[in-house]
C-alpha cells in the first residue's frame, strides 16, 4: 500500500503463511477493520499500518509491528492528513480540518 492509501475490511479476513501487507515510503496507510481476523503470521512489519479495529472485532494472531487503535470507529479518518478547501465565490475563502500540518500557498 502507498502513502495515504486505506483499505476497509467488513467480515472475515484472513492472510496466509506467505502474506501480509507492505507499506511502500515512510508516510502511513490506514486498514479499517470490522469482523474477524484470522492472522496466520504478523500483519506487517511496519509501524507506519494504522489498523482502526472496531468494537465487537475479534482478532486471532498478531497485527506485527502495526499501529492498533482500540474500539476505533473512525476508519480512514485515523491518517494523519488535514484538508484544505478553497473556494471563489466571489471572494477567495479557505477552511481547513487537521492538525499538525503545514500548508504552503503560492
Amino acid at each position: 500500500m502507498k502513502s495515504g492509501a486505506c483499505l476497509n475490511v467488513n467480515g472475515t479476513f484472513a492472510n496466509s503463511t506467505s502474506g501480509g501487507i507492505v507499506v511502500v515510503g515512510n508516510d502511513p496507510v490506514a486498514f479499517s477493520f470490522q469482523g474477524t481476523a484470522y492472522l496466520n503470521q504478523p500483519l506487517t512489519s511496519s509501524p507506519n499500518l494504522l489498523v482502526c479495529l472496531h468494537p465487537g472485532s475479534t482478532v486471532w494472531g498478531s497485527w506485527g509491528n502495526a499501529t492498533v487503535y482500540d474500539n476505533c470507529t473512525g476508519g480512514c479518518g485515523i491518517l494523519p492528513y488535514a484538508k484544505l478547501l478553497v473556494e471563489k465565490s466571489p471572494e477567495i475563502t479557505c477552511s481547513f480540518t487537521g492538525s499538525g500540518a503545514v500548508i504552503l500557498l503560492k
